[in-house]
């Protein structure tokens, strides 16, 4: 199966399966046509809930059970899909992220190491301190400290904190934002035409 995507993108999609987790939910493996390695390190810093790992080459993110880890060689995995569609769905949204975080390696130049470096340091301690620390269990868990560890471990977002959607908490929500996503692509140029020809894609 392959997916073209307005961006350029072409994704083959080489294996679903069953999830482990879930069989009634499916995992796939799909190939993008483009080497992801320049921007791993800025997809780290924008995904809010991510992992990296320079030795292998990859990024992982996690939102609502879903895990999805994005190679440098091009390869992308995801698991706990509800469907093809679903998988298709999610290769497109990806697709658009990728093309911003080109755009932003374009503009901006390899992001600093020392924001990479703070990221993967990130603490527990450090994050609870921004945290309105009420332990209402709004999110669920047995108190902030314990939705801090999951947050750093990027089992939780900080939309899953109901009391820093108060506006009297809008600063804290900045401020917690800012420390898991140190840059965004907002301003990432949505129309590139001459993306495919930028990236060097190979067309099918």
């Amino acid at each position: 199966m392959k997916i073209q995507t307005a961006e350029g993108f072409t994704f083959s999609v080489t294996e679903v399966k069953p999830c482990l987790a879930d069989e009634a939910r499916v995992r796939i493996i799909a190939e993008a046509d483009v080497d992801l390695t320049p921007i791993l390190e800025i997809l780290f810093l924008y995904f809010r809930n991510a992992n990296y790992s320079s030795g292998l080459a990859c990024v992982t993110t996690k939102k609502a059970g879903q895990t999805v880890t994005v190679f440098g060689s091009g390869r992308v995995t995801m698991t706990f899909l509800l469907s093809e569609q679903e998988a298709r769905d999610k290769l497109v949204e990806l697709a658009h992220i990728f093309s911003r975080a080109f755009d932003y390696l374009e503009k901006n130049e390899p992001v600093d190491s020392s924001l990479v470096r703070e990221k993967e340091s990130l603490s527990a301690l450090e994050t609870h301190k921004i945290l309105p620390q009420t332990d209402c269990g709004d999110c669920e868990e047995s108190g902030c400290f314990a939705f801090a560890t999951l947050l750093v471990n990027g089992e939780r977002d900080v939309d899953d904190c109901g009391p820093l959607k108060l506006r009297e908490n809008i600063g804290l929500r900045k401020a917690l934002i800012k420390l898991i996503q140190p840059i965004t692509l907002d301003n990432a140029r949505e129309d590139r035409s001459d993306l495919a020809k930028f990236l060097g894609l190979k067309h099918t």
